[in-house]
């Protein structure tokens, strides 16, 4: 008996591999969508020092540094982390690498 249940689990696994590619992509997007539940409100992030204009031009000065450093969701802050990588090996490749002439 326990032989039959050992030879269903990899028919199992082969109905259901794991998600790759596109697939797996979508399925992380979807997971990272806006909801309330991962997103910021607006009170809550002029709280902490988000750059409002009627803030800054009142004499806030401040917010526009710490402005820079909140962002608005997880998704928000995994894709400029994801732009800064990009864009920092694309700038160290067109300068000659890490330790260049």
């Amino acid at each position: 008996m326990l032989g039959a249940v050992a030879n269903a689990a990899p028919a199992a696994a082969a109905i259901m591999p794991p998600a790759t590619g596109p697939r797996a992509l979508g399925l992380w997007l979807s997971f990272w969508r806006n909801s309330p539940a991962r997103t910021f409100s607006f009170s809550f992030l002029r709280t902490w020092g988000g750059r409002y204009a009627p803030d800054v031009v009142a004499g806030q000065w401040w917010r526009w540094v710490t402005g820079l450093l909140l962002h608005a969701s997880p998704m928000h802050l995994v894709a400029n982390l994801a732009l800064l990588l990009v864009g920092g090996v694309c700038w160290v490749v067109s300068e000659g690498g890490v330790g260049g002439p």
